[in-house]
């Protein structure tokens, strides 16, 4: 059966740095929101650090705060709200984005990211994904609690499979995401997709030509993000004294890749041989087969 929903979002709170930044974020995208901000927040825990679309003082914060962890607060992707572009749902700094994000949250781009539908895969089958609109301080995907590294201008799927899918925009900005749409091949499906992905307007068209990410600012001590492609280690196939195979992931196209490496204890002794390891790579590179890729 079709589903309206897409995807829940779901802010980390586990300090009151984060705390805040939910405030503000439940605050300026309440029709997206679960829940009214007012039923979700405490009186004593309005904006002050985040937000100052509509500032207003705070209280010295507690150093526990009784209702932390009781609530659960997220914000609802749907195909009943449509996103404003064929972009997708896009986070930043503009008053204009789908997700508004703090406007003066130092690392933040205004035009951050983008949650989106995508074919561009093996298999040609649309996929959720979120991609990095060039942002300055980039953005990082966790699957099955594994961290991965920031990247800009990258694609990252959002496999309805993975557990724990955490999308790291800011120390302080946070998403746990659960998928909530596993069919993207029925009829009714790829009319909703395809709707998803058409331009709204002329002026909507016009604002989609014009996306940027400018007026960014660097976090301090934030580095520039890293490129190359992310393959995430989902289950080892074997091991043993110097080395072990596991099933890897690509995070941008999907494909699973069969990895074969020195083990963590010879690689933490530096107890291998380089020179055969790389031939033995130069060897399986002449092999040919489907299953084996440079």
């Amino acid at each position: 059966m079709a589903t309206e929903l897409i995807a829940r979002l779901f802010l980390d709170q586990s300090n009151y740095e984060r705390r805040e930044a939910t405030e503000a974020i439940l605050s300026d995208n309440s029709s997206r929101c679960n829940a009214p901000v007012s039923a979700s927040s405490p009186p004593q825990l309005l904006r002050q650090t985040y937000g100052n679309r509509a500032r207003q003082p705070t209280e010295s914060p507690e150093p526990e705060t009784p209702w932390a962890g009781l609530i659960d607060p997220h914000l609802v992707l749907s195909f009943s709200h449509m996103p404003s572009t064929q972009h997708g749902f896009v986070f930043g700094r503009d008053t204009r984005a789908d997700i508004m994000l703090p406007e003066d949250l130092k690392g933040i781009s205004y035009h951050h990211c983008a949650i989106t539908f995508s074919k561009n895969f093996p298999d040609g089958r649309y996929r959720l994904v979120i991609r990095d609109l060039g942002s300055l301080t980039g953005t990082s995907v966790d699957y099955n609690d594994v961290k991965t590294e920031k990247r800009s201008n990258f694609v990252w799927i959002l496999d309805p499979d993975m557990r724990n899918i955490v999308i790291r925009l800011h120390k302080d900005i946070v998403f746990r995401v659960e998928v909530v749409i596993k069919d993207t091949e029925s009829p009714a499906q790829l009319r909703r997709i395809g709707q998803f992905l058409r331009p709204r307007s002329p002026e909507a068209l016009l604002d989609a030509l014009q996306l940027d990410t400018g007026r960014t600012t660097r976090a301090t001590g934030s580095h520039t993000p890293k490129t190359g492609p992310i393959l995430v280690k989902l289950k080892t196939l074997g091991q043993g004294s110097f080395g072990s195979v596991s099933r890897s992931w690509n995070v941008s196209t999907g494909v699973s890749y069969a990895v074969k490496e020195p083990s963590e204890l010879a690689k933490a002794t530096r107890n291998f041989d380089t020179e055969a390891w790389r031939n033995e790579g130069q060897t399986l590179i002449k092999l040919k087969h489907v299953s084996c890729v440079p």
